[in-house]
């Protein structure tokens, strides 16, 4: 069966659709299950006594991402939830896009030199340095634009949509849960990521489609990446000593 969305652009669900075993599923895996491990994966960053290897860490993140993403695909699949545009994104939409990115990139900027400052063990994890990491940099970049983008703007906000009844309101929740889902970062860090979602929702309501969030998403990850080591090299930063004390944790990307 296929069903209309509700006007807040494609992909959504009808308001009021109902949500089959596997939805529930869904909302319960990226609004609870994946900030629970987001929270214990910050107790285990804190607990490191020495640097895992960078891009052996990056493409477990990959890996990670991915089959999050495709259970999300799944989940479409089942649930009706149209994730193909109607279209392809016009020139006022690249636009859109593009002035999000530069505003996001422009807030997070200072962020980013102040966790280099401070010598945040974070920031070791996302200082792509050798060639082999920024090539992991970039492919963990991607896939979480394209996973994170279907996940949450896509799946996880249509399913609220139909539960909540209001498509706005789905956007804002789906921006809490969101910014949870990084409770392994700083607290400012989580702000910035939940104004960014609830940005990312306008923008996928804007432009009817994934697409142009998609391509927001990968282009700031792989900016911050490549920020962060030009701020390294330029800032002197040597990862800092490991060891049981709790050291907060510095934005991590978004």
């Amino acid at each position: 069966m296929t069903v209309a969305g509700p006007g807040l652009g494609s992909p959504a669900l009808p308001l009021g659709s109902p949500i089959a075993f596997i939805g529930w599923y869904h909302l319960a895996l990226f609004g609870v299950l994946v900030p629970w491990a987001a929270y214990r994966t910050r107790g285990r960053m804190v607990a490191l006594t020495a640097y895992p290897p960078l891009t052996r860490t990056l493409l477990a993140s990959v890996a990670t991402i991915t089959f999050l993403g495709l259970i999300s695909l799944f989940v479409a699949s089942r649930q009706d939830v149209h994730l193909r545009p109607a279209g392809p994104p016009t020139l006022l939409h690249l636009i859109a896009g593009l002035v999000l990115l530069v505003a996001a990139v422009a807030v997070a900027l200072p962020m980013w030199k102040q966790a280099v400052l401070a010598r945040s063990r974070g920031v070791y994890f996302k200082m792509p340095r050798s060639a082999g990491e920024q090539a992991a940099w970039v492919t963990v970049s991607l896939a979480a634009g394209v996973f994170e983008e279907i996940a949450w703007r896509g799946v996880q906000t249509s399913l609220l949509a139909a539960v909540l009844g209001n498509a706005w309101l789905a956007v804002i929740v789906c921006a809490v849960m969101f910014a949870l889902a990084h409770f392994n970062q700083s607290a400012i860090s989580m702000v910035f990521i939940f104004v960014l979602s609830l940005a990312m929702g306008a923008l996928v309501a804007f432009t009817g489609s994934l697409i142009v969030p998609i391509l927001v998403h990968a282009v700031f990850d792989v900016i911050a990446g490549f920020s962060y080591a030009r701020l390294g090299r330029a800032l002197g930063y040597v990862p800092p000593p490991l060891g049981p004390a709790p050291v907060p944790l510095a934005a991590e990307r978004a």
